[in-house]
């Protein structure tokens, strides 16, 4: 748009005139003298629009399109008119007359002339560019429209229509190519078609006169994009802005060409040069906004030229005057950047934090997202800086900045822990052409990396290289120092000491000797050399003086200073450091390892109260810790140790919940794993623990993290994999030593490894004994479940033992009746073991009774309801006390003792009882239950007793299918269940389905190999006649059973009497009837010495041992079968009767005689079977022995040294390789040497 105003003329008069009619009345006397007049046409209409009424509105814009279709060929005119539309607020309504108006069926060029051209006038160029399109299309001929056209394209950045429009101008009149403005509309066309050099060769080769003020705007223009060109052309640049700067006039109107030219000097490194000149340009500077200018500019050439302070000073000179959003907000930028060189990170990200990004040019905004990205890098927070860092990259690619992110990007990387990315970052600078005098800083960042990845040797061998490359012997210095420290942790102790030496050989005059007893003092402190510590902390103190700009190396060295003095004992004085500390930086109160290390130094000299009023205020009051989950724990365990173990609970559950305040810290994780641990949270600390390893991996390696991930997985039962992460190492510290041992206890203990899992119960208890900070009751626990491996192992009086110790061990408050419970617990199960279970009722009892005042302050996944009772009533039950067995059973259900375990001892006891019928709905009630609960393995449980339960109520069928629902709901388990194969084939046997009996019994014989199966194979081996069969297995596959257990004796005696091999037979049956197997002594009476065939009939009747009722029947029919006999004798000699009919019940009678002696036949109300009958039901019942629970494991409270979670107070942690202290070695990058346009 035209911004120039016109001299006082009609026009003008009515624009400023405060009396219409009068010049109303002068315009239309004009317009009779020249009535095309556009000026007083104009005029008229101006005059008719201040009279305010709307009747004249169509008249005025009638009167303005007149007035510019009279100008059309004056650009000076019709812009003067254009300026008066636009002044009266007329241009939306004049505009839509011209579109009206071209739009018309009838219309011109001329009228679409118009139309653009007013488009043009209003900025709404692209518009203007269709408009004068349309207006060359319908008229080629008409230069000035093809100059409208050109014109326009500039403006709407279209070089290539300008440029086409401007050949058209020349193909109609060659003479337009030597026009001035002609001249600066090609320079401008080729300058925005970045083509500065021929905009160049242009400018040089027409010369146009440098009066007007269009030429100089485009010239300026050019220069610009001159230094913006690639590389930049300062001195061509410089040649066209000293051609213009001497035309402009007045002084105040230099600024814009002083601006480039100053750039020009920037870039071209002559920054005194830049400066002179910028001296010229504030003293001219016609307004605040252009001084404020001149300071940006002054800010970035001295920034150039190292001067960093002044620059700063700049900057604030520059926002104390009244700018502009947007000016204010490039100024701040550039400070942004000045502090980020200085390391002053906090301070920029507040500057970055006040720029709306939108106010800065766009050419200036990818320098902010990358400042943004160094700031918060700088500040650790490394997932934001890495987000704006990667959107910089790709701004800044096949740039020379792009180095620069990219050394950058590895930094963060670093600090992400993504090493492998990092270097690959660092490796991509060096080839985007990192400045070759700087490259030892990015052999530092490799370092970083491979520090970070545990290649030490390898970070070494980077910093060895980083040193050989650095020129500067203060920088050298430095890294020998961090050399020292890397070497240190590899345990180099000798070689640190000695790279310290070289840094204060290298460079003694400038060495920093404070860092260097610093850095002894931390070596000593990692090879737990307290004394060694001490002195070097010393040391550094004695060094640093009263210098007050020391105060974070002097904090530093009193940490390592109350470590030491903590180490070694001295509490008071460790306390006192750490209070000192806190007066010279009260700051660390917001630091968690500060806040830590103080809390357990109080807990150390015994001050629970002064502890805990620490951690309360922590976290009640607005730090920034407030609620992290560290100091929930750190409560709990301090109200532990005061006896307050419900709050502990409490606290420790709070814990496992990390707030979203802390989700980024993997400490609050860490922490509310812990707190998993201590409630038995097994899902919460595996998944803190997840989300740990996804905040940082590499920790999630270390071997705390390792000890932790143990403990959750023997805790959640994954005991082999537990295992693999918990084995002992001696350089860990005693209480994660003990953790680890804890873990490693439980899965051994789980897994079968009695004597590994008392070894490490040994270590633990040794390991506090050692350490006065663990509390007793981790030993407690330890004995405890030491006396159940040693029961284990059946070795009792071992485990009796140990459970004395206990009473040498004095728990912490609260605890004692807790040890009780538990002591009285493992001491009962013992007992009844022992088979001593009128002591395991009294120790039970006991245990009981110290459940009822405990249980109420622990969480119920320590305490299971009724587990208590129940062991009460297997101690009962083993007594052979069935009903009082029964009766605590039911006490236990009521209780509420989780799952089935007090329904299915209701039924197994009801068994014992004799009494199926009330045990069947007792299994089915747990069955119901269970499959509710979905739990598969106690819905098996109970299936398989309600099978049994079935089976002794001789429903024999219902049994079966019992038992074939258990299978199916029990899968793999039930598969490899050796006792449910023998009920199931025990039910089949009882059907007499042997093939099926068979196969249930083999199938249990595959698993384990006991005297029940065996009985049960045997048997049906004999139902089956298969009597060598059943030998061979009963002295082959079950010989040393068969040894020990007298019903399968027995079987093999059945065996071999149906082979024939009587006297041996008789021998091992009788000796199965000693030894009181009922089917034995029956079958021995009825296996007396008997004659071949009928022979033995006299012993069946009358021998000897015959009971009376049998001698009766067998008189009795002697008679009978003698009188029946008698009878057709007689009749056969008198001939008197029939004396075949008397025979019949004489030969009856004989039969019935000898029935019993015929050889295997015997008459029962079951048919006819073998005379001796196998034996396949053992009479040992359904009830297991009790199992030896390891209640020890679900009470490794967290009552050991937060230690393990914690570090030293605050600035103990070494630095690390690209922290602050190295900051010497590169400072930010120089990023804009791009110019800018606004300022």
């Amino acid at each position: 748009m035209a911004t120039q105003m016109p001299d006082q003329d009609l026009l003008s008069l009515a624009l400023s005139t405060t009396d219409p009619a009068q010049l109303l009345a002068r315009a239309k006397e004009s317009l009779l003298n020249q009535p095309d007049d556009a000026l007083a046409l104009a005029a008229q209409a101006v005059a008719l629009e201040k009279r305010n009424d709307q009747a004249d509105r169509a008249e005025v814009l009638a009167l303005l399109m007149k007035a510019c279709d009279e100008a059309w060929d004056n650009l000076s005119i019709w812009t003067r008119i254009a300026h008066a539309v636009n002044s009266l607020g007329l241009s939306e309504g004049f505009l839509d007359e011209l579109k009206g108006r071209a739009n018309r069926t009838d219309s011109t060029a001329h009228h679409w002339l118009l139309l653009g051209r007013f488009q043009w006038f209003l900025d709404r160029n692209d518009d203007a560019v269709a408009s004068l399109t349309e207006a060359t299309a319908r008229d080629a001929s008409s230069d000035l429209a093809w100059f409208d056209l050109a014109r326009a394209a500039v403006d709407a950045q279209k070089p290539d229509v300008a440029l086409d429009a401007m050949s058209q101008m020349v193909r109609l009149d060659p003479e337009n190519e030597s026009v001035p403005i002609f001249v600066a509309l090609k320079v401008a066309a080729l300058t925005i078609a970045q083509r500065p050099t021929e905009a160049l060769d242009v400018w040089r080769a027409q010369q146009p006169s440098l009066n007007l003020i269009e030429v100089q705007r485009r010239g300026i223009q050019l220069a610009e994009a001159l230094l913006g060109s690639k590389p930049p052309h300062t001195e061509e640049s410089l040649e066209v802005i000293n051609q213009i700067e001497p035309v402009i006039a007045p002084p105040q109107n230099r600024w814009p060409v002083l601006r480039v030219k100053a750039q020009a000097l920037i870039i071209a490194t002559k920054y005194d040069e830049a400066l002179a000149v910028l001296e010229t340009a504030d003293a001219s500077a016609a307004d605040e906004q252009e001084r404020g200018g001149v300071r940006f500019w002054q800010a970035v050439a001295l920034e150039r030229a190292g001067r960093i302070d002044k620059a700063l000073a700049c900057t604030d000179d520059a926002l104390s005057l009244k700018l502009s959003e947007d000016v204010a907000a490039m100024i701040i930028l550039v400070r942004a950047r000045l502090l980020i060189s200085k390391g002053e990170y906090q301070r920029a990200i507040e500057d970055l934090k006040a720029i709306k990004p939108e106010l800065l040019p766009e050419e200036l905004r990818p320098e902010f997202t990358l400042h943004q990205g160094i700031a918060f890098a700088g500040l650790g927070k490394n997932d934001l800086a890495l987000a704006l860092l990667e959107e910089a990259r790709k701004v800044y690619q096949n740039t020379e900045v792009l180095a620069s992110v990219l050394y950058w990007e590895g930094r963060v990387l670093t600090g992400l822990k993504r090493y492998e990315d990092a270097l690959a970052a660092f490796a991509e600078a060096y080839k985007a052409g990192f400045p070759s005098t700087e490259t030892y800083a990015l052999r530092v960042g490799e370092a970083a990396a491979l520090q970070g990845m545990g290649r030490i040797n390898d970070a070494i061998e980077k910093l060895a290289s980083a040193i050989e490359l650095s020129q500067n012997k203060m920088v050298a210095a430095e890294l020998l120092i961090s050399k020292a420290s890397l070497l240190s942790l590899q345990g180099k102790v000798d070689a640190a000491f000695a790279a310290l030496d070289s840094a204060q050989n290298l460079s003694p005059e400038t060495v920093n000797q404070v860092r260097v007893e610093l850095e002894k003092a931390a070596i000593a402190q990692a090879v737990g050399k307290a004394a060694d510590a001490l002195k070097s902390a010393d040391a550094a103190l004695a060094a640093l003086g009263e210098q007050d700009d020391m105060n974070g190396v002097r904090v530093r060295a009193l940490g390592i200073r109350a470590w030491a003095l903590r180490t070694q004992g001295d509490y008071a004085s460790a306390l006192d450091a750490v209070e000192r500390i806190e007066r010279l930086d009260p700051t660390v109160n917001e630091d968690l390892d500060f806040i830590i290390f103080r809390w357990e130094t109080l807990l150390m000299l015994g001050r629970n109260d002064d502890a805990l009023e620490l951690i309360q205020n922590t976290i009640n009051g607005h730090s920034a810790l407030a609620g992290h989950p560290f100091l929930r724990v750190a409560l709990g365990e301090t109200l532990r140790r005061m006896g307050e173990v419900e709050r502990y609970f409490a606290e420790l559950a709070e814990a496992t919940h990390v707030p979203p305040d802390h989700a980024d810290d993997p400490r609050a994780f860490l922490a509310a794993a812990f707190a998993g641990l201590g409630t038995r949270r097994w899902k919460e600390a595996s998944d803190a623990i997840e989300q740990l390893k996804n905040l940082d991996e590499s920790f999630f390696g270390s071997p705390l993290l390792r000890v932790v991930r143990g403990l959750v997985l023997a805790g959640m039962g994954n005991f082999r994999e537990a295992l693999g992460l918990v084995q002992d190492d001696p350089d860990m510290l005693s209480p994660l030593r003990i953790m680890a041992a804890q873990a490693r206890s439980l899965a051994l203990s789980e897994t079968g490894d009695f004597d590994q899992a008392i070894v490490a119960l040994d270590q633990i208890v040794a390991l506090a004994a050692e350490s006065p900070e663990i509390d007793p009751l981790v030993s407690v626990f330890a004995v405890c479940m030491k006396a159940n491996c040693l029961a284990r192992l059946n070795r009792y009086k071992a485990a009796l033992a140990a459970l004395s110790e206990i009473g040498k061990l004095t728990p912490s408050a609260g605890m004692a009746q807790l040890v009780g419970f538990i002591v009285g617990m493992t001491r009962s199960m013992i007992l009844n073991r022992l088979g001593q279970n009128d002591q395991a009722l009294v120790a039970i009892n006991a245990a009981i009774q110290a459940e009822e005042m405990v249980g109420a302050q622990f969480p119920q996944d320590f305490f299971e309801p009724g587990r208590s009772l129940w062991i009460k009533g297997f101690i009962l039950f083993d007594s052979g006390r069935e009903e009082e067995a029964l009766d605590i059973f039911e006490q236990a259900q009521l209780t509420g003792l989780p799952g089935n375990d007090a329904l299915v001892w209701q039924g197994r006891a009801l068994l014992a009882l004799e009494d199926p019928d009330r045990a069947l709905p007792v299994f089915d009630a747990a069955v119901k239950n269970a499959a509710n609960r979905q739990d598969f393995p106690q819905q098996f449980d109970a299936l398989v007793g309600k099978g049994r339960a079935l089976h002794d109520a001789h429903t024999y069928d219902a049994a079966v299918a019992a038992y074939r629902e258990a299978l199916r709901v029990g899968g793999a388990n039930a598969e490899a269940d050796a006792h449910y194969w023998r009920r199931l084939g025990e039910a089949y046997y009882a059907l007499e389905r042997y093939e099926a009996a068979l196969r249930g019994f083999r199938r249990g014989w595959q698993i384990e190999r006991n005297a029940n199966l065996a009985r049960g194979i045997s048997a049906v081996l004999i139902r089956q006649k298969q009597y060598g069969e059943a030998r061979r297995f009963i002295e082959q596959e079950a010989r040393q059973l068969a040894t020990q257990d007298p019903a399968l004796k027995y079987n093999r005696g059945v065996a071999l009497w149906a082979l024939g091999k009587k006297e041996q037979a008789k021998r091992i049956i009788k000796e199965a009837s000693d030894a009181g197997v009922i089917e034995a002594t029956e079958s021995a009476q009825a296996l007396k010495t008997k004659r071949d065939a009928a022979g033995g009939w006299w012993e069946t009747w009358f021998g000897e041992g015959v009971g009376r009722t049998r001698f009766i029947v067998g008189i009795s029919l002697l008679v009978a079968v003698a009188s029946a006999l008698a009878a057709p004798a007689l009749a056969y000699f008198q001939k008197t009767l029939d004396w075949k009919a008397p025979l019949v019940p004489a030969a009856v009678g004989l039969i019935l005689l000898l029935i019993p002696s015929i050889k295997g036949l015997s008459l029962s109300t079951e048919g006819v079977k073998l005379d001796i009958e196998p034996s396949a039901v053992g009479d040992d019942g359904d009830a297991p022995k009790l199992d030896l629970l390891p209640l020890g494991s679900g009470f490794y409270l967290f009552t050991a040294s937060l230690q393990p979670l914690s570090k030293p107070p605050a600035d103990l942690q070494r630095p690390e390789l690209d922290d602050a202290s190295l900051r010497t070695i590169y400072s930010a990058p120089q990023v804009s040497s791009s110019p800018v346009k606004m300022i």
